[in-house]
């Protein structure tokens, strides 16, 4: 059971994590004209210098007036999970607007001991998914807080489809304190050096309450406090590097390719 929290954790906490040198200056646009947000796109990164892999596809855009739109995306991850590597993909849809942006879909992954798990997300951001925000303006210093939600729906099963287990994660968070804006400054990425914002806070991570068919009566939510380093990078218009610390870990998750 506990190998089936972790599992479900990772993606739910996947989809909060995300849910984030040249001289040449780069226009800044609204979040809704990305140079990545394009039909047949892909963003490829990695954890922790490569222990887990993740890449976003990019199927189909469609943009509205002012600040609306939204996208198709197939999203593959992979991450050691109880020391096995735990392989999984899904379909999502980014919906974006004036306010922020939901990212709700599915994803599948095989499980310990030749199991099946789905889950079903969907994740809520008064924010912007890969970006800081919809205008990044080193000019103002700073950013409001932001909060990152989701919920989510996992099973487990057997290849034969027979029931195993089912868990529910009900208002994982992440919850950040006002976000500071640093001067750009270089940074190395895996695509060559870049001229980048490191965007600061602090913040609270939620594990959220949970409800499973295992585990009577539910789990109560744990809270732990994080620090968070945001590099955001006007030439592709997306966070290209992310560095949390919690206690005493380190986690990083970097972009590596932009197409």
């Amino acid at each position: 059971m506990k190998a089936f929290s972790r599992m479900t954790h990772f993606n739910i906490l996947f989809s909060l994590v995300f849910f984030g040198v040249g001289a040449n200056v780069h226009a800044e646009q609204v979040y809704c004209q990305s140079p990545w947000l394009k039909p047949n796109g892909k963003i490829e990164g990695n954890i922790n210098g490569g222990k887990g892999h993740f890449t976003i596809r990019i199927k189909q855009v469609t943009k509205a007036a002012g600040s609306d739109c939204s996208a198709d995306l197939y999203i593959q991850a992979n991450a050691p999970i109880a020391g096995q590597q735990i392989n999984g993909s899904g379909n999502f849809r980014l919906m974006v607007n004036s306010g922020g942006s939901v990212l709700s879909g599915s994803f599948d992954s095989a499980g310990l001991l030749g199991t099946i798990m789905r889950s079903v997300i969907t994740s809520r951001v008064n924010g912007y998914f890969l970006k800081p925000a919809n205008i990044i303006n080193e000019q103002s210093g700073s950013l409001p807080a932001q909060t990152y939600r989701a919920d989510a729906q996992a099973s487990m099963s057997l290849p034969s489809s027979i029931p195993i287990s089912q868990v529910n994660v009900e208002n994982a968070f992440l919850q950040s304190a006002q976000r500071k804006i640093g001067k750009q400054q270089p940074l190395q990425t895996k695509m060559g050096p870049m001229s980048c914002q490191p965007v600061t806070y602090t913040g609270t991570i939620s594990s959220g309450q949970i409800q499973s068919t295992l585990i009577s009566p539910g789990k109560s939510a744990r809270n732990k406090p994080i620090s968070v380093t945001e590099w955001y990078c006007p030439e592709k218009g997306l966070t290209m590097q992310m560095d949390i610390k919690s206690g005493n870990s380190v986690y990083t998750v970097a972009v590596t390719s932009v197409n």
